[in-house]
């Protein structure tokens, strides 16, 4: 705008300029080469503007010519980044849209891209649209290249390793990738399967408390499969004779699980070895008196043979309120024990 206004202000001060000479005409006398010459004053201001205004198009001229082959370049080079633009862009589209041979071959040329941006890009379409787990594997190592994108690709090396169950690897970059976030959701809940398959109970312990901790609406979620690695390491225990840490994993698994009876009846194996049989009592009464269930009676019932069946009936009759959706059970458990009163009695109800 400002240049528009000093434009205007030149043209006008021009004009009136020229139209002041031009009624007020002066004589002006030059002498050059011997000769003199008598002229008026406008003339001699018109020829001298003339040749201002011609040096100053000379000028720029020059420049412009000058300044063509850096233009040219550029323009070249805007055209080109164009070019890599759209060809990526369609790249991308083509491998969410499971077109992944045309995906790959846009990509592969800009992967010797001097532009980071589009060497990044490229690296990132060549490892969606791959289908070798060799190939997935070898795109996301080279985005780790790439600083501002490296978790991104610490995250999938986990779970691209998780895929084919190498364990090992997907812990190391499962490792790297906590440093950066140790909060991420997605993969405290990957260390699940990547500590239990490894057998580490002790970093599973940790990453339970954490995920309880952090993200505890998913507990009952991975409740089962973490009770399930914990009753696997403590069985691992029990062979090499540590039964006093496979007793700290089972009770862990039930306090995640109180139903898992299979870390329950492991648990009562050693309790009854080591002549503790009512510590495994207790927890199996309270936990039927939680959530009655004919897996509680079965293991109790494992485990104390000697005792009156009429008193092992009564003693799990008294935890519970007796009401219809409990009929079955004690129908089991009257069975069970062939008390037939009490099933007659339970039948005819």
């Amino acid at each position: 705008m400002i240049r528009v206004l000093f434009y205007l202000a030149l043209v006008i001060a021009f004009y009136f300029g020229f139209t002041y000479l031009s009624e007020n005409d002066g004589k002006a006398q030059l002498a050059m080469f011997g000769y003199i010459i008598h002229t008026s004053s406008f003339l001699v201001i018109a020829v001298i503007s003339f040749i201002v205004t011609l040096l100053i198009t000379a000028m720029l001229f020059i420049k412009s010519l000058i300044r063509l082959p850096f233009d040219l370049s550029h323009r070249f080079y805007n055209s080109r980044q164009n070019k890599d633009v759209i060809s990526l862009l369609d790249g991308f589209q083509r491998s969410l849209t499971g077109q992944y041979s045309v995906a790959l071959k846009l990509a592969k040329p800009h992967l010797r891209s001097k532009q980071n941006l589009s060497k990044k890009a490229a690296t990132f379409i060549m490892y969606q649209a791959s289908t070798k787990h060799e190939d997935r594997i070898y795109y996301l190592k080279e985005l780790l290249t790439f600083r501002d994108i490296n978790y991104f690709a610490y995250k999938e090396l986990v779970f691209e390793f998780l895929r084919y169950d190498d364990f090992a690897e997907a812990l190391f970059y499962a490792n790297e990738a906590l440093k950066i976030n140790d909060t991420d959701e997605k993969l405290n809940l990957a260390m699940i399967d990547i500590y239990g398959n490894l057998n580490m109970p002790e970093q599973l312990s940790d990453v339970i408390d954490k995920i309880d901790k952090l993200h505890n609406k998913h507990m009952s979620q991975i409740a089962a499969k973490a009770a399930n690695y914990l009753h696997k390491a403590a069985q691992n225990l029990i062979d090499k004779n540590q039964d006093d840490g496979a007793m700290e994993y089972l009770h862990k698994a039930l306090e995640i699980k109180p139903s898992h009876y299979l870390s329950l009846n492991l648990l009562a194996e050693i309790y009854n070895s080591t002549g503790q049989i009512t510590v495994i009592n207790e927890i199996i009464c309270r936990n039927f008196a939680v959530n009655p269930a004919i897996e509680l009676f079965d293991i109790y019932y494992s485990f104390n043979q000697n005792q009156p069946k009429d008193e092992i009936y009564m003693l799990f009759k008294n935890k519970v309120d007796y009401c219809e959706d409990y009929r079955n059970i004690f129908s089991y458990i009257a069975l069970q024990l062939k008390l037939e009163n009490e099933f007659k009695a339970l039948e005819n109800l």
